[in-house]
């Protein structure tokens, strides 16, 4: 990691229902335009990232949440309701949740998502409605704000500026993450013209950063990037992080695993470039192999409809423990998205040796021969999973450095006591200067006391 680049972790911890009055207890206002479709299985990476900031907060004060939700979803008091339920009961988070509708999609959504000056982010919660409910939440009067990823927080700049602090967490860098999207599958005609919605993308970025008082991305890679290249400060790398759990058993199975939700394009796009070009050298070396796929909607992969020789699509999986119990090598060909891979990480805490190409281990601390094997083509994948199946002293080795790696950086509760000490830092020095700005200057008043004595011992 540069030394340049300040890491929170590493650094010293220093439609809506609701009432728009002011409220007397202390809270936290959380925006998002994510809410899971199921709370219980949520494991994509960025409901693990989600939860990871609501956990900070809820530390602190109490939660409320502003969800901007699709058109299609009836929003109302009984579905607020279940989902503060569901929030308590699988993520042990007590919240209070408003919901809002999103604006409907723009009909050329896929080319143009609206028109190149706005770009495709932001204009489905910059609208009327959307500025009215974060507008009624802020009057609420809330501690603190957090903003979660561009969508959302593009609202923040329809509003006037709030006088508490606002952190926004950026976490996967959209220009960068919808650049790489571009060039993966699928393809037509008209989609290089996305390129040109480019430069509205940034100028979001650059305006909402200079607004909030903080914002978070996943890693030191990305902070440099937007330091040195678009010149936006105040922001601080919070690495995504998962908990640390107990070691499993040494793995006995030749099983190589993926894990992700596919649902997102590029975890489907990495498992049918696992199964169809990397799967079939490591079955033709190692005849007894296996390979296990876990996730939500596999059937949105193209391997998925095919009956392919020792390939399981496992579906979700309710004890990943279990899974990685099960499991000799993770392997993980990921091509393209955004933030880091919190795969790797788990699979590291895990104690499981990774193999992966250099963009999925991208931003995160692991080094190639020494806790991960990173290789980028599939003869050179297959050989890897081949060497760490067959050779366990090697698998073991790259695992127990992993573990460790995981253990020092990857913490899923010391990444959230930083966060809160920064936000709970942040909202001490704003009261602080309420307090000071409140206060009558006592020098001031003697002076103007002793200046009209003076005044009227002349006139005498």
């Amino acid at each position: 990691m540069a030394p340049s680049v300040r890491t929170l972790v590493n650094s010293e911890i220093p439609n809506v229902h609701c009432s728009a009055m002011p409220d007397t207890r202390q809270h936290i206002l959380f925006v998002s335009d994510l809410l899971p479709a199921n709370v219980r299985e949520s494991t994509h990476g960025v409901f693990k990232r989600m939860r990871l900031f609501l956990d900070a907060c809820a530390e602190l004060a109490e939660l409320q949440a502003l969800f901007f939700v699709q058109p299609t979803v009836a929003v109302t008091d009984d579905l607020a309701r279940t989902y503060e339920r569901e929030f308590a009961q699988y993520w042990d988070l007590p919240i209070t949740v408003s919901l809002c509708h999103l604006l409907p999609a723009a009909r050329l959504d896929r080319i143009f998502n609206a028109n190149l000056v706005r770009g495709p982010f932001g204009y489905r919660t910059s609208g009327e409605e959307q500025v009215a409910a974060l507008a009624e939440r802020i009057a609420a009067g809330p501690s603190a704000i957090v903003l979660h990823r561009l969508n959302a927080a593009s609202t923040i700049l329809r509003v006037p500026k709030p006088d508490v602090p606002v952190f926004f967490d950026m976490d996967d860098v959209e220009h960068l993450a919808f650049f790489r999207s571009i060039r993966q599958p699928p393809t037509w005609r008209s989609k290089p013209l996305l390129y040109l919605q480019i430069p509205a993308i940034i100028a979001l970025e650059e305006r909402i950063t200079g607004m909030v008082d903080r914002t978070f991305v996943c890693s030191a890679h990305d902070v440099k990037h937007l330091r040195s290249m678009w010149r936006m400060k105040r922001v601080e790398a919070v690495p995504n992080a998962v908990e640390i759990p107990d070691l499993p058993p040494n793995p006995t199975s030749l099983t190589v695993a993926f894990v992700g939700v596919f649902r997102y394009p590029p975890n489907a796009i990495a498992a049918d470039y696992l199964v169809e070009r990397i799967w079939p050298l490591i079955r033709a070396a190692v005849p007894g192999a296996t390979l296990q796929i876990a996730g939500a909607d596999a059937d949105r992969t193209r391997s998925y409809h095919r009956r392919i020789d020792g390939v399981r699509f496992v579906g979700y999986v309710p004890d990943i423990a279990a899974f990685y119990a099960g499991s000799a090598v993770v392997c993980c060909p990921i091509w393209s998205g955004g933030g880091t891979r919190i795969k790797i990480i788990e699979a590291a805490a895990f104690g499981r040796a990774v193999v992966s190409t250099v963009f999925g281990a991208q931003g995160l601390s692991f080094e190639d021969g020494a806790d991960i094997v990173l290789r980028d083509d599939p003869d050179s994948i297959a050989r890897a999973c081949i060497h760490l199946l067959t050779d366990s002293t090697a698998r073991q080795t790259i695992a127990c450095a992993a573990r460790e790696k995981a253990e020092r950086l990857y913490d899923r509760k010391m990444v959230v006591a930083a966060v809160r000490a920064t936000i709970e830092s942040a909202i001490g020095s704003n009261e602080l200067n309420r307090a000071r700005a409140d206060k009558p200057h006592r020098g001031g008043r003697h002076r103007r006391a002793l200046s009209t004595t003076t005044s009227s011992t002349e006139r005498l």
